[in-house]
């Protein structure tokens, strides 16, 4: 993945680009083990999850996004929002294959 191809000399950047690392694998793990219907049932709650950000905070700028995932390297906080975006894909799929902590009621 692009997003992972440049890392930088500082021991913080690159144990933030293992997290991102360590996040989509977790992610691609548990996308090859769910099943035709547990991706449709993640994908509707991540779907609601963006309409629930977009109507209290305003449009996602999804120019921004694209360009993140082109990067060869990635900033601070774009470093910030993958990995976020990463744990609340591994939660959705995590709750729609019932292996969810029922007690957390929320996307990380």
């Amino acid at each position: 993945m692009s997003m992972l191809a440049g890392r930088a000399s500082s021991e913080a950047m690159i144990v933030d680009t293992d997290q991102v690392a360590t996040q989509i694998g977790e992610a691609e793990r548990l996308i090859e083990q769910a099943s035709k219907e547990q991706l449709a049932e993640a994908l509707c709650l991540l779907a609601m999850s963006v309409g629930y950000y977009q109507t209290r905070s305003g449009p996602i700028p999804h120019d921004a996004v694209l360009e993140m995932i082109k990067a060869e390297r990635l900033d601070d906080e774009q470093r910030a929002m993958v990995i976020a975006g990463m744990q609340n894909l591994a939660s959705a799929l995590a709750q729609a294959s019932g292996s969810a902590d029922p007690e957390a009621g929320t996307l990380p």
